[in-house]
């Protein structure tokens, strides 16, 4: 039995993305969802390039975003479970969610310098 090539096995994936492309949307929005937790702590760090004030809050705030994180991963861990797809399906998804959510909270943090504040 022949191995497929890599231009094989990306061209399976994009078929199968045509054949269900509601499922593709939702998992980009999911993943762009989950990845805006880690991005907006991202842009507050690199902004900063320190973390502030050890305050209960700002602890409460980085542990929530990390616990819902975390949890919509499971989710999605799950969802592979009762539904496989391939690595690289899942890979390439998490990380156009990861790109898109780095964009927009980008822009955000441009046109609005207290937007992460």
């Amino acid at each position: 039995m022949r191995v497929p090539s890599l231009s094989e096995r990306l061209l399976i994936e994009a078929a199968l993305t045509a054949d269900h492309p509601l499922r593709f949307l939702l998992l980009i929005v999911w993943w762009t969802l989950a990845w805006i937790l880690i991005a907006r702590l991202g842009w507050k760090w690199w902004n900063h390039r320190k973390i502030a004030s050890v305050r209960v809050l700002s602890i409460l705030s980085v542990t929530t975003h990390l616990i819902v994180f975390t949890f919509m991963v499971v989710i999605v861990a799950f969802g592979w479970s009762l539904e496989p797809y391939s690595a690289i399906y899942g890979l390439f998804i998490c990380l156009i969610g990861a790109l898109s959510a780095f964009l927009l909270t980008g822009v955000l943090n441009r046109n609005r310098p207290d937007a992460l504040q």
